[in-house]
Order: C-alpha cells, then structure tokens, then sequence
C-alpha cells in the first residue's frame, strides 16, 4: 500500500507547480490520511463523465463550493484511458480531496477539494 501512496505522491508532485493546481500547494503532506481504492476497483471513464458532469451542474447551482471539476472533466475528456479510479485523501478537518486517476497510477486526471461539511453528502 505504501507503493501506490507513493505513486499517488508523485502524479501529485508534477502537477504542483501548474496553475489550476495552485490551491493544492495549501496542503501539509505530513498530516495526509489515504483511502485508496481497493486493488481493481475502478470504472469506465464515460460512467465517470457522465456522474461528474451532472454533479458539476450541482455545484454550479450551490454557487462552487466544491473546486476541481472543470479540470477534472476536461483531462477526461481527452485521455486515451478507459478506467478510471478514485482515491480519497483527507489532510484536516477543513476538506477532504477526491484524486482521480488511472487504475495503475500512471496519469492523474484530476482533484477535488470538497469542504468537510460536503462530503458525507451524496452531492460529492
């Protein structure tokens, strides 16, 4: 397990200096809890853009409380991947981060930050 938290750690590190991920810089890596998915747990990518973009016109509507979607739906929509799988990552008690990724962990698609008082809901 502490294989893939690596892996995860390093698709997290090549994007940190990009732009759209300038918020994740924020993050105290030393206090991060992983949930990962569980070994061949994933799902078709269109599944995922489907469930995503309507959670997105939620979000729109609840006026952006949850961060990530735009970049998240558009790196889907342009990778050749067919699977996708989510990870779960909390570092406080502020926001939980939802990190999807290929299920190998060669290619990081995208991150949500959702506030802590979201993310037990089925809007997430």
């Amino acid at each position: 397990m502490t294989n893939k938290i690596e892996k995860i750690k390093h698709l997290i590190a090549q994007i940190i200096g990009l732009e759209d991920f300038s918020w994740f810089l924020e993050i105290p890596f030393q206090d991060v809890d992983f949930v990962l998915c569980r070994e061949g747990l994933f799902a078709p990518k269109e599944n995922i853009i489907d469930i995503y973009t309507v959670r997105e016109r939620i979000n729109e509507s609840r006026n952006k409380p949850i961060e990530g979607f735009e970049l998240l739906l558009k790196n889907l929509s342009s990778t050749k991947a067919k699977n996708v799988s989510i990870h779960k990552m909390k570092v406080d008690e502020d926001f939980i981060f939802y990190i999807f990724t290929t299920p190998e962990l060669d290619e990081l698609f995208g991150i949500l930050k959702i506030p802590e008082n979201l993310s037990n809901k089925s809007f997430t």
